[in-house]
C-alpha cells in the first residue's frame, strides 16, 4: 500500500494511525529532510504500508530503490492540498510508475479531497477504471454519505476487547439494542460471541 500526503506532519500522523490499527503489517513513513540510509534499509527489508510525501517517494523511485510494480493499493490524501502545493506533476509521475496501461493488475486507487478541482477528475479518469465511484460527504448528490453515521476508534488490548465492545454497545444501543459486529476471522467471531464478559455486560444468558 502506498499513501501519498502533502506534508510531513500529515505523513507522521497517518503512519501512526496505521501502526495503531495493525500489528501484523510493517509501516514506514518517508518525507524530506530525513536521512536516506535508514529508508534504504527499510525498503530492502520490505514494507507493507508506505506513507510519504511526493518529493521523497519520487526520489526513491528515480534512484531505483522503490519498486511499485507489485503494489495493490494507492491512497492520495488531501489531493487538493497537494495540487495547491505544486505536487501535481510529481504525483502523476509516481502514479505512472504504478500503472500499466490496459493491465488488469493495476492497483486500486482511493482519492480523498476536501474540494474537487478539475485536476482531481482528470487523475481519476486517467488512472482509475471507468466504473469508479465518487462519494460526496457534503454535497447534495445521491452518493452523499449518511449524516447520522458516526465513526469511533478506540485503542485497547485484545484481552479487553469484549469488555470495551460491550460498553460501546450499551452506551449507543442499550442492553437490547440491535448491533452487527464484524470480525476479521470466523475464529474471532466465535470467541467474541461466546465471551462471558460480553454476555454479562449485555445481560445475555
Amino acid at each position: 500500500v502506498l499513501v501519498l500526503v502533502p506534508t510531513r506532519e500529515l505523513a507522521i500522523q497517518v503512519a501512526k494511525d496505521f501502526k495503531n490499527l495493525t500489528r501484523k503489517l510493517s509501516v514506514a513513513c518517508f518525507y524530506g529532510g530525513t536521512p536516506y540510509k535508514a529508508q534504504f534499509d527499510l525498503l530492502k527489508s520490505g514494507i507493507d504500508i508506505l506513507v510519504g510525501t511526493p518529493g521523497r517517494i519520487k526520489d526513491h523511485i528515480q534512484n531505483s530503490k522503490l519498486d511499485l510494480s507489485n503494489m495493490k493499493h494507492v491512497v492520495l490524501d488531501e489531493v487538493d492540498h497537494m495540487l495547491d502545493m505544486g505536487f501535481a506533476e510529481q504525483v502523476e509521475e509516481i502514479l505512472g510508475f504504478a500503472y500499466k496501461k490496459g493491465s488488469e493488475n493495476s492497483p486500486q486507487t482511493l482519492l480523498f479531497s476536501a474540494t474537487c478541482p478539475r485536476w482531481v477528475y482528470d487523475v481519476a479518469k486517467k488512472y482509475m477504471k471507468g466504473e469508479y465511484e465518487q462519494v460526496d460527504l457534503i454535497g447534495k448528490k445521491t452518493q452523499r454519505t449518511a449524516t447520522t453515521v458516526e465513526h469511533l476508534a478506540i485503542q485497547c488490548r485484545s484481552s479487553q476487547r469484549a469488555e470495551v465492545l460491550g460498553d460501546v454497545i450499551q452506551v449507543y444501543s442499550g442492553s437490547h439494542g440491535r448491533t452487527i459486529v464484524f470480525c476479521e476471522t470466523k475464529k474471532e467471531a466465535n470467541e467474541l460471541a461466546l465471551n462471558s464478559a460480553l454476555k454479562q455486560v449485555l445481560g445475555s444468558k
